[in-house]
């Protein structure tokens, strides 16, 4: 089978399984669209091989997906989360990427749901990685992740400004999050280049 139809085949798994996700709860299938189309963006604004862009949008687009194991009353929870229940929330990178290797899908795509909240400097979860166990797949997600975040409507939480998400970003440059992925991120969120525009 020709690698085109792989990922051919591959996308139509991915977005069956958006499609479950968003029956119940609509939000994390709404940001995996997000996170997907801004890091696509971002791969492309750095000139990677069209084939790896599209990788990176596959595991950007399945990223959240463990949280199909998690309660749907803290997914969907009007307010802050306490301690125990933020924990809970955070074993879905473990359940995503079980569920992801499980079924076959790439090294890299599975990285990327397992090791998107980890950061640079070891800061992150769930293994407290650093940036010498990073990919750069998984630091491109890292950093779409987080624009998008902050530019959502939570009914706790009120988006950010193109400036504000631009500050928020700089102040990880190099510490948190790859510093050269910032700075392409903040280019297209400064000029609304691409997807991205649709999102903020």
């Amino acid at each position: 089978m020709k690698i085109g139809t792989v990922m051919y085949k591959t996308e139509q798994i991915a977005w069956s399984f958006v499609s479950l996700l968003n029956m119940r709860d609509p939000y994390t299938a709404y940001h995996l669209r997000g996170t997907a189309d801004i890091s696509k963006a971002i791969g492309e604004r750095l000139g990677f091989e069209k084939s790896y862009v599209q990788e990176i949008y596959l595991g950007a687009l399945l990223h959240d997906i463990g949280k199909n194991a998690i309660p749907s009353q803290l997914l969907s929870k009007p307010s802050a989360l306490l301690p125990a229940e933020y924990g809970l929330i955070q074993t879905h990178v473990e359940h995503g990427w079980s569920i992801l290797e499980g079924l076959g899908f790439s090294q890299t795509i599975a990285d990327i749901s397992r090791n998107h909240h980890e950061r640079m400097d070891g800061s992150g979860y769930p293994q407290g990685l650093k940036a010498e166990f990073l990919s750069e797949a998984v630091r491109v997600v890292a950093v779409a992740d987080s624009i998008h975040a902050m530019v959502s409507k939570r009914t706790y939480r009120v988006p950010l400004s193109r400036s504000k998400v631009i500050s928020e970003l700089e102040k990880d440059a190099d510490i948190r999050l790859d510093g050269k992925i910032v700075e392409a991120a903040c280019e297209l969120v400064s000029s609304g280049l691409g997807k991205v525009t649709r999102h903020i």
